[in-house]
């Protein structure tokens, strides 16, 4: 459990009556957040399980505590911050469910072109692809790509795709950067929490994030063991 919040300026809180209490610039104003660090055995990976409310979201905070930390032993984070990640599982639980909104294609300017034109790169939006899987391949792309008389140098054009997932009224939408010589996409979806984790009063409820979590960990594992 860390307590702190927000301090240094002066705040308000609005009560139900909507009257405004002015909070001091010395009290510290906080959230109930879940947050849980998992270190791995002989592993170089730290995972961060962190709850957000929206947009809001103390992960700031813990790319600073990191970097603090690993800088007193010469370390760092690749990246220079946390990377956010997902499982196999979740990853083609969401494509098997979601749909391919557009694909766009960015072509690069070319140093060897003398013709090319003056911006460093043109992208060009085309529509969705019907898959049954969410997957895309090659074949797709300049299937999608020559029916609009364009075509692709895979490896030199970037390809992003746009998936759209609509689940109990919730829509759910990620851009990705498509590698089609990886087998899976490095698609990172986002995890609803269950209604059973959050409290009456929107607090998380502890016992319950952390048997979410448990299990998040259990599907690493897994994972990790069929892929040695």
């Amino acid at each position: 459990m860390i307590n702190g919040g927000l301090t240094g300026v002066k705040q308000y809180v609005i009560d139900e009556e909507k009257k405004k209490n002015v909070v001091s610039n010395k009290d510290i104003v906080g959230s109930m957040v879940f947050a849980r660090i998992w270190m791995p055995t002989n592993s170089n990976h730290v995972y961060l399980f962190l709850q957000k409310n929206g947009s809001l979201t103390i992960k700031p905070l813990f790319d600073d505590l990191f970097k603090k930390i690993l800088a007193n032993y010469s370390l760092g984070i690749s990246g220079r911050k946390l990377q956010a990640t997902t499982t196999k599982k979740r990853q083609e639980e969401f494509l098997s469910k979601s749909q391919i909104l557009n694909v766009t294609l960015i072509r690069k300017k070319s140093i060897h072109d003398t013709a090319a034109i003056s911006a460093d790169r043109a992208s060009i939006k085309f529509g969705s692809i019907k898959n049954s899987n969410g997957k895309i391949d090659d074949q797709d792309i300049q299937v999608l790509l020559k029916s609009h008389g364009v075509s692709a140098k895979m490896g030199q054009d970037d390809i992003k795709v746009t998936y759209v997932r609509n689940h109990d009224g919730y829509k759910e939408k990620k851009t990705v950067e498509i590698d089609t010589s990886d087998e899976t996409i490095n698609i990172v979806p986002n995890i609803r929490v269950p209604f059973e984790c959050i409290n009456a009063d929107n607090s998380p409820n502890f016992k319950k994030m952390q048997e979410l979590v448990n299990n998040e960990i259990e599907q690493i594992k897994k994972e990790a063991k069929k892929s040695k």
